[in-house]
């Protein structure tokens, strides 16, 4: 695995950030993988405190910067991006559980991805509390399935940057492709099907890395993304060569699939947000 660069965006995450390196040094060994870490500049001591468990850690291939401006989620990761000089590249968010069986599947997967642009990883939504949102990103036996097919049947599992691993020369030729829009929160999605459309994405079925959806970065922009920016991202498919027909049933689907956020949205309108959130958790228990 000394091809693989991991890198994790962070911000104002002091805590949190020191967790996730802690337990990647803990599972990888020693000089196994490349790891970058990014601070899109804290005003806390995240800085300072992974400086301290590097230092600590002895490890030489790790690498630790800090924006001397705030760029964003994604022009963070663009920017770390621009560095990467091994064939892979796996972003992970700061919040993110990984278990440890995640990496020696990994290490196996890489070795044989010849006909692959990259890897899509399963994965369980967890809330705050540590309740199961979503047991699986997409099902099992899925193998004969596209990207294309998995955001029609199962949402826009793509948006969560841990579940995939570029090749990076993929992933620089997408960023390349797609200015000036590769700066928008919703990047991650089109850069996962670009990738699959051109090249093809090996789904991984096993399950090792646990969603904090509680934890999302733009959850100011939420509705706005799940309204506007992912349809979006669906309908920059027709430079792709994916007809427009397609397109549209795609993004209808998507539509009818998120039925009940649209009504929450309309709900928002007369009611106050804690009331939505409390009445979407209680239909959500009743379901599992």
């Amino acid at each position: 695995m000394k091809n693989l660069t991991i890198c994790i965006p962070t911000y104002n995450r002091e805590k949190i950030v020191c967790n996730q390196l802690r337990s990647i040094l803990e599972n990888v060994p020693n000089n196994d993988v490349e790891i970058m870490i990014r601070d899109n500049a804290s005003d806390d001591n995240t800085y300072e405190s992974l400086s301290e468990i590097i230092s600590l850690s002895e490890r030489e291939q790790i690498t630790l910067s800090k924006n001397l401006t705030n760029l964003g989620l994604v022009g963070n990761i663009l920017r770390m991006l621009e560095d990467v000089n091994t064939k892979f590249v796996w972003f992970v968010g700061d919040d993110d559980v990984l278990h440890p069986e995640v990496f020696d599947l990994v290490k196996k997967e890489l070795m044989d991805i010849n006909g692959y642009g990259g890897l899509f990883l399963n994965y369980k939504c967890i809330d705050s509390e540590g309740n199961i949102v979503k047991t699986r990103a997409f099902p099992i036996n899925y193998n004969d399935k596209t990207l294309i097919d998995i955001f029609k049947e199962c949402d826009a599992t793509m948006m969560f940057i841990t579940s995939m691993i570029y090749k990076t020369n993929i992933l620089k030729e997408v960023v390349a492709f797609s200015c000036p829009d590769n700066q928008r929160i919703t990047f991650p999605l089109y850069a996962a099907l670009y990738t699959d459309i051109k090249y093809r994405v090996k789904l991984i079925e096993d399950n090792y890395i646990d969603d904090q959806v509680s934890g999302i970065s733009w959850k100011k922009r939420y509705i706005s993304v799940r309204l506007w920016e992912v349809p979006y991202e669906i309908f920059r498919l027709h430079s792709l060569g994916i007809k427009k027909t397609k397109i549209i049933n795609i993004i209808f689907n998507y539509y009818l699939l998120n039925r009940r956020f649209l009504a929450g949205c309309f709900l928002r309108i007369f009611f106050h947000e804690s009331i939505i959130e409390k009445l979407s958790r209680t239909i959500n228990k009743k379901k599992r």
